[in-house]
This record gives structure tokens, C-alpha cells and sequence, in this order.
């Protein structure tokens, strides 16, 4: 679930009671404002779903989202592009220059 208070007079009540509401129901409660943007939730999402379906071993290559580029480790871009999370040898494709 994804909530969104901005400027909300009892804003901060409303999020005591949807975290209240989230915790009973065993809901994950998340955040988007100005600082934590849609796109920051969403790669948040997807790499926790991508990590409870892989053991910590196998996420050892960096997939760039938007070219669908894998790096590995000795890789100038290797955790170093702006829209990206950990994946599998078998995500994506290998980098021309590290061979992911």
C-alpha cells in the first residue's frame, strides 16, 4: 500500500492510522512525498520481491532498468546508474564492455 499525505492539516494522524491499520491487517506501508518519488517506491518494490524469490548468492550482477543491461562487479557501471537493482546471471542482457 502506498500513501500519500502532502500538506494534510492532520496528516500526521491519518499516518498513525493507516500504520495502525497496515500492521493489523499485515499490510506493508510505504511512503511517496517530495523526498521518496513513485519510481523510488517502485525499484524499492521490486527488488524486495526480487530478493525474497532469489537467495542473496545469486543477486550478484547490477541490471540497469531502462536498457536492461547486466554488470558485474569489475564493471565501471556497476551500482552506478540512477534507475537499477541487484539481479541473476539469467536478467537481462551482458554488458558489452564487462561481459555481466
Amino acid at each position: 500500500m502506498a500513501l500519500y499525505i502532502d500538506g494534510e492539516e492532520d496528516g500526521y494522524e491519518l499516518l498513525q492510522q493507516a500504520d495502525k491499520l497496515c500492521k493489523e491487517k499485515g499490510v506493508s506501508l510505504l511512503l511517496v512525498n517530495s523526498v521518496v518519488s513513485v519510481n523510488d517506491l517502485i525499484t524499492l518494490v521490486w527488488n524486495a520481491n526480487i530478493s525474497e524469490s532469489k537467495s542473496e548468492g545469486e543477486l550478484k550482477y547490477w541490471l540497469n532498468i531502462p536498457s536492461n543491461v547486466r554488470h558485474n562487479s569489475s564493471c565501471r557501471y556497476y551500482m552506478n546508474t540512477q534507475n537499477g537493482r541487484m539481479c541473476s546471471k539469467d536478467e537481462g542482457r551482458a554488458c558489452g564492455i564487462c561481459g555481466g
